[in-house]
């Protein structure tokens, strides 16, 4: 990845829960950048989950899951963009400093967001959740979002998504 003239392969999994099979898959990806949908960790468990990457040299941004409306104890969700080590990345404002990476303080409806330079360019990477669909309001406030951080889409960028819609709505 430190050559400048290296292609960069980028990939979105929704691995639906952050089981030990999908920690691994993830971890073991030769990719530049990964994006992962749904991994439903909050709390401990999150930060456990960015500590096991961030030890396999994956730059770790993320957005926490929310709580389930139709369960207690349930989640949904839940973002991470991961860039290997070797891509020079830095967190948004927005993001708090944990140990294994950075996670997201924003609330923003897409979830997590990275920030990366590769080649001398500037890349903004993305990594989205949408529960009830591209076209509900979470979905507008997502594009919103999108277009304030890479200033009107002056900004290099990519956005892998659990759209939740059919090819027609995206």
């Amino acid at each position: 990845m430190k050559n400048k003239e290296a292609r960069l392969v980028i990939r979105f999994a929704n691995i639906t829960s952050a089981s030990d099979k999908a920690k691994v898959w993830a971890a073991e990806q030769e990719v530049g950048i990964l994006m992962l949908g749904e991994h439903h960790d909050r709390g401990d468990k999150l930060l456990n989950l960015m500590k096991y990457l961030s030890f396999r040299d994956w730059n770790c941004f993320t957005a926490a899951a929310r709580a389930s409306l139709e369960s207690e104890e349930g989640t949904y969700g839940g973002t991470m963009v991961l860039s290997q080590k070797a891509i020079d990345a830095i967190p948004l404002r927005s993001y708090l400093s944990k140990p294994g990476g950075w996670l997201s303080t924003s609330g923003c409806p897409f979830g997590s967001v990275g920030q990366c330079t590769f080649g001398g360019r500037q890349l903004m990477v993305f990594g989205m959740y949408f529960k009830n669909g591209i076209n509900s309001e979470e979905g507008e406030e997502a594009w919103r979002c999108m277009w304030d951080i890479t200033d009107g889409c002056k900004i290099l960028y990519v956005a892998g998504a659990d759209w939740n819609a059919t090819p027609d709505e995206v």
